[in-house]
């Protein structure tokens, strides 16, 4: 769909939403703002808590940007989600990024941990 584009027909987003194999539907969902956290809560129906130890409470903005229940609750893998945050029409200001926190921020020798469990969307907000 790239090859044939002029004078911006067919659309970046299209081409991006071709490129990820999304359908037109999937497409809308992704760049259709829901309004207020009620809308989202609906749509993701995250959990007003979660983990155990220790409970952790929020709303589902705090509940999304953990990288692991994003991924759980998109569907979409990590691979997928590095591509989903470097696309133009999701983030045409280059802010959206995973942040990568240590296994053991106390260790004397600090490694990046693997763990989704562990990376934060940092500046999900109700605009991004």
């Amino acid at each position: 769909m790239e090859d044939f584009q002029s004078a911006g027909i067919p659309a970046d987003e299209a081409i991006a939403a071709e490129k990820l194999g999304l359908t037109d539907a999937e497409r809308k969902l992704i760049v259709t703002p829901k309004a207020n956290l009620l809308d989202q809560q609906l749509y993701w129906n995250a959990p007003s808590q979660w983990d155990t130890n220790p409970v952790v409470f929020g709303n589902v903005l705090d509940y999304m940007k953990r990288v692991d229940h994003f991924l759980d609750k998109t569907g979409l893998i990590y691979k997928e989600l590095n591509l989903l945050l470097s696309l133009e029409f999701i983030d045409h200001n280059k802010t959206l990024f995973i942040k990568h926190n240590y296994d053991d921020p106390a260790a004397a020798v600090k490694t990046i941990s693997c763990d989704t469990a562990k990376k934060k969307l940092p500046i999900w907000t109700m605009t991004h």
